[in-house]
């Protein structure tokens, strides 16, 4: 299994004279920061149209390049040099009968700095397609589509909305934040610019008699010299949680204020600290608030474990190894075991036979 979080704020092409289309960028290669919307182009002076890619920059969010193919037998790449007034025509994508088909869509007009461009903005309520295509190895491919019905109707200005693939959870973030990433299995953030930091620290498979009043006991302990401003109950999803406000003094920035909640659900603890400046102590009080009203659950069925797993290099493979599972050699077999009854055990080994024939060989060995 895997997953992918579909968020769906989404690009949105414009110019200088009120024409704008939700549109879809590719990327010119993987990993690129180079993406490309298919179109075609007609010159000011010209009834003529080309099929053409406009080129972005995400990390720029400004236009880079105009591309079409040259006419002639190299059909090889050439560039676009756009004039004012010139107009790029998008390509509309439909899903029908199984395919993907496009046709002519908007039409954009390039401006004075021979420009077009680009925002993030979330897609518009409706029901819209989502597919996945595989390619393994050999060349065969799969592809997959779903409908999905999106609803943006009713959005928090200013935040978005973060999505736990491994647990689950989900909730409401400033818009001026990075994107929480797990640290381990911390899930972090910070303001772009600011002092403002932002943890969720999980602690999974607790003992029932673990409460949010021992979570908070833990948390002061770890945190070590700071004042208790207040402490109230609240209700997160539902559940009975405890926020809890600290002070301190920090050398090199001075005063700072932080607020956590803790709380419990199915077994696993959730510490949810914001700590920033005490001259922001409104803004974090806000921000609490909104994380505490928007957190919820979602069923979303994975089963993998949060964090980066380290990488295991072994004799001609690499594997991700879960910090539970121990590693020793075991004859052929490279072997992880957590406790006495969960393992992996891998191996290589050349062989003739097709996958089907390897699988096989392998379960017999196991068994």
């Amino acid at each position: 299994d895997d997953f992918f979080v579909w968020d769906t704020e989404v690009t949105y092409l414009y110019d200088s004279f009120d024409n704008g289309d939700f549109v879809v960028m590719w990327p010119t290669e993987p990993g690129s920061r180079l993406f490309a919307v298919q179109g075609r182009y007609r010159r000011a002076d010209s009834d003529f149209y080309i099929d053409a890619n406009l080129v972005f920059d995400h990390r720029t969010a400004s236009q880079a390049r105009v591309w079409t193919m040259q006419s002639d037998q190299s059909g090889a790449p050439a560039e676009l040099l756009p004039q004012p007034g010139d107009e790029f025509q998008v390509y509309t994508l439909y899903y029908a009968d199984g395919q993907v088909e496009r046709e002519p869509g908007v039409s954009f007009y390039f401006d004075d700095n021979r420009e077009l461009y680009f925002s993030w903005e979330p897609l518009p309520d409706g029901r819209h397609f989502f597919g996945f295509q595989a390619e393994n190895v050999g060349g065969e491919t799969a592809v997959s589509f779903i409908d999905l019905t999106v609803d943006n109707s009713i959005i928090t200005p200013g935040y978005e909305t973060y999505l736990d693939p491994y647990l689950g959870f989900q909730f409401l973030y400033p818009d001026a934040w990075f994107y929480p990433r797990y640290q381990d299995t911390l899930l972090y953030t910070s303001q772009r610019q600011g002092s403002t930091q932002f943890q969720v620290t999980i602690y999974p498979n607790l003992d029932e008699s673990i409460t949010p009043e021992s979570l908070k006991a833990q948390t002061m302990q770890q945190f070590g010299a700071v004042d208790i401003l207040f402490e109230n109950e609240v209700l997160v999803a539902g559940q009975p949680s405890l926020r809890t406000a600290y002070g301190y003094n920090k050398p090199e920035d001075g005063e700072h204020t932080g607020i956590f909640l803790t709380f419990v659900h199915n077994g696993t603890g959730f510490v949810v600290d914001v700590d920033g400046l005490s001259s922001d102590e409104q803004t974090t009080q806000a921000v609490v608030q909104v994380i505490a009203e928007s957190w919820s659950y979602r069923d979303v069925g994975i089963g993998l474990q949060p964090g980066r797993w380290p990488v295991a290099v072994l004799d001609g493979f690499t594997v991700a190894q879960p910090a539970t599972f121990a590693y020793q050699k075991v004859g052929s077999w490279e072997w992880f075991g957590a406790g006495a009854t969960t393992f992996v055990a891998l191996r290589t080994q050349p062989t003739a036979l097709d996958t089907l024939g390897v699988v096989n060989t392998l379960i017999r060995d196991a068994s």
